[in-house]
């Protein structure tokens, strides 16, 4: 069935990959690759000019790679019955 809902994306400039980055929890978040987000972060001033272009030329196209489709879920256990 057809999807009635539409995703509007948006350019997106240097200081908002920086700043979105900065703002992350980077004790132990990663990626797919489990490259630490603190590793990203120390480099992040260096490679956020490409990555804006890589996105924005993404949303210029409409063609996403299917890389940028996925993630990764890892559940955590808080408290409670370990079976549930």
């Amino acid at each position: 069935p057809k999807c009635n809902n539409n995703l509007i994306f948006h350019h997106v400039t240097t200081q908002i990959i920086i700043k979105t980055f900065k703002s992350l929890n980077n004790k132990k978040t990663g990626d797919l690759w489990d490259i630490l987000v603190s590793v990203i972060s120390n480099i992040i001033e260096l490679i956020a000019p490409y990555l804006a272009s890589i996105f924005n030329k993404c949303v210029d196209t409409g063609t996403f790679p299917d890389l940028m489709k996925l993630s990764k879920v890892i559940p955590l256990y808080k408290s409670g019955d370990k079976n549930d």
